[in-house]
């Protein structure tokens, strides 16, 4: 072998070496933060919604201390705002934002909709701290998962997903939903159908918010349980139909 195939060869194998090393420094980035306790998930959830029994479609962060501190969410909850608070606020077609809470619903505007969950992460860095960020956790909500036509689609302009990658500035976070977006039955196109979204959509849209903020800490909650949407054999259905 010349030496110019050397080099060749040398130069082929320093640039797959940089394109692993690459690949995996994504990986490692998208998937940096530590997988959350669904249990603990959970008990924030059940108060939260208890805290907040609040209608239509809404998101809420909640900055909880942590990761020792307050495993008991009654503590945490009692010197947060009162629902009617939140209410007045959104009634201003405003962001809430306290120390501990930020919560909004969705603001149509003359061309679309600024939605619920962007107008929440737009503000986390508010409450962007370096004690906080290692020392606190966040449970980010919305109510409905994020739509696969335009929430969750890189290509469209007013896609959510480089607002909540803000999530990863914390080491620990937890993405909730409680129900799988669905479009409002009312839609219907000139033939009188109704569009839906296939399992298939839902599956495409959660993806591409795990490809911002990573699989370990996307779930679903209900009254009963959290469940992670990610695991080793995809994406649990739950997180999907129904």
């Amino acid at each position: 072998m010349t030496s110019i195939q050397n080099s060749q060869t040398s130069e082929k194998m320093a640039n797959t070496m940089v394109w692993l090393t690459a690949s995996l420094l994504v990986l490692v980035w998208t998937d940096a933060s530590a997988a959350m306790d669904p249990q603990k998930v959970f008990k924030y959830y059940k108060a939260m919604k208890t805290k907040y029994p609040l209608n239509n479609m809404y998101s809420m962060a909640l900055r909880i201390q942590g990761p020792n501190n307050n495993e008991d969410p009654s503590s945490f909850f009692q010197g947060l705002d009162s629902v009617n608070n939140v209410k007045r606020v959104f009634q201003q077609d405003r962001v809430f934002v306290s120390d501990r809470v930020m919560a909004a619903r969705p603001r149509p505007n003359e061309w679309t909709t600024d939605h619920a969950e962007a107008r929440v992460a737009n503000l986390l860095r508010s409450w962007y701290n370096q004690n906080q960020l290692n020392r606190d956790w966040i449970l980010f909500y919305v109510k409905a998962s994020p739509c696969a036509t335009k929430c969750a689609d890189p290509k469209h302009p007013g896609n959510i997903l480089g607002e909540i990658a803000k999530l990863k500035k914390w080491s620990r976070f937890a993405f909730v939903f409680s129900d799988v977006f669905q479009p409002n039955p009312n839609n219907q196109n000139a033939q009188g159908k109704v569009f839906q979204f296939t399992e298939e959509d839902q599956k495409n849209a959660l993806k591409q918010v795990a490809k911002r903020i990573g699989r370990r800490n996307i779930f679903r909650c209900n009254n009963n349980t959290c469940v992670k949407c990610f695991n080793k054999n995809g994406i649990d259905t739950f997180c999907i139909s129904g």
